[in-house]
C-alpha cells in the first residue's frame, strides 16, 4: 500500500486537472434541482473535463479498467432508457398513464411517442449530470495509485470545510447569508450543499478516508504520529458535526463507515 510522506515523482498534469475539477464541483454541486444559478458552471465544467480526460487517456488505461468503465455505462443506459421514445401502445400501457392518457383523448391527440419518463426535462438533467462522474472516472483511471492516494487531504479537506461551514450555520441566522440555496433546509446544518442528508452522508464517508491517511503515513516517527493525531482529532470533531446536521439518513451511514474504519485499520 502507497505510504503518505514517501518521495514520489512530481504530480502528473492529470492529477492537478482532477483536483481543480474536484474544486468546482464541491463549490457548485451542492443542489440536485435543475434551477439553480450554479449549473451555469457545473453543467460545461464536466464536459470541457471529459475533453480534456480523452486527450491524455491512453488505450491501456481502458484496457485495465474495462469492467469500471462498463459499469458506468451501464448506470448512464439506464437514464438514457427513460429518455427513448416509446410507441403509443406500450406507453399506455405503463402505469401511472391514465390521466396523461384522458388528457390525449380528450385534446384529440394520437399516436404520440413519449419517452418513459413523464418528465423528459428532468430525464435529461439526470442524464447530463453524469458527466460530473464520468470525468472523475476518465481521469482517475490514468492516475497512478500514489497519485489516487493523494487526493485523499484534498478531499478531507473540502469536506470539513463543507462541516465546518454547516456548524456555522446551525449556530448562525436560520436563514442567513451562510446558505447558498434558496431551496434548502434552512436551519440545517447542510455546508455546502442544499440538502442536509447529502451533507451529512459526505462527512460519514471521511470516516475511511481518515483511517486510510492515518494508516498509511510514512516518514519519521513524529511525523506519523501527528498524522495519526490529526485524523483522529478530525474524526471526534465528525461525529458532533453528523448530528449537527439533523439528518437520520447520515447517522446511519455513519455507523456503517466507522464499521468499515475499523475494517480498515
Amino acid at each position: 500500500m502507497p505510504r503518505f510522506g514517501q518521495n514520489a515523482e512530481a504530480h502528473s498534469l492529470q492529477f492537478w486537472l482532477l483536483a481543480a475539477f474536484l474544486v468546482v464541483v464541491f463549490l457548485t454541486g451542492g443542489g440536485s434541482r435543475t434551477d439553480i444559478a450554479s449549473l451555469a458552471i457545473l453543467r460545461p465544467a464536466p464536459v470541457v473535463a471529459c475533453a480534456l480526460a480523452c486527450f491524455t487517456i491512453r488505450r491501456a488505461h481502458l484496457v485495465q479498467h474495462k469492467a469500471t468503465l462498463m459499469g458506468f455505462a451501464a448506470i448512464a443506459s439506464v437514464a438514457l432508457i427513460h429518455l427513448l421514445p416509446l410507441p403509443p401502445a406500450i406507453w399506455h400501457s405503463l402505469s401511472g398513464r391514465d390521466e396523461v392518457f384522458a388528457i390525449d383523448a380528450l385534446v384529440g391527440i394520437k399516436g404520440a411517442w413519449r419517452p418513459l419518463t413523464l418528465a423528459p426535462m428532468n430525464g435529461w438533467h439526470a442524464l447530463v449530470s453524469l458527466c460530473a462522474p464520468l470525468a472523475v472516472l476518465l481521469f482517475g483511471i490514468q492516475l497512478s495509485r500514489e497519485d489516487l492516494y493523494r487526493l485523499l487531504p484534498l478531499i478531507i479537506g473540502l469536506a470539513s470545510f463543507s462541516g465546518f461551514l454547516g456548524l456555522l450555520q446551525a449556530v448562525g441566522s436560520v436563514d442567513g447569508p451562510l446558505y447558498f440555496y434558496r431551496i434548502t433546509n434552512f436551519g440545517s446544518a447542510v455546508g455546502l450543499f442544499a440538502n442536509r442528508n447529502h451533507a451529512a452522508t459526505l462527512l460519514a464517508c471521511l470516516f475511511p478516508m481518515l483511517t486510510v491517511l492515518a494508516v498509511t503515513a510514512q516518514g519519521s516517527a513524529d511525523m506519523q504520529y501527528r498524522r495519526r493525531i490529526t485524523a483522529a482529532v478530525i474524526g471526534v470533531v465528525l461525529v458532533p458535526l453528523v448530528l449537527v446536521t439533523g439528518s437520520r439518513a447520515g447517522l446511519v451511514n455513519s455507523l456503517i463507515a466507522l464499521a468499515g474504519s475499523a475494517l480498515i485499520y
